[in-house]
């Protein structure tokens, strides 16, 4: 669980660059 969390977070700043 906390490595989708990671990973969606993960995905989510590489959006905001």
């Amino acid at each position: 669980m906390m490595l989708k969390i990671k990973r969606k977070v993960l995905t989510e700043t590489v959006k905001l660059r």
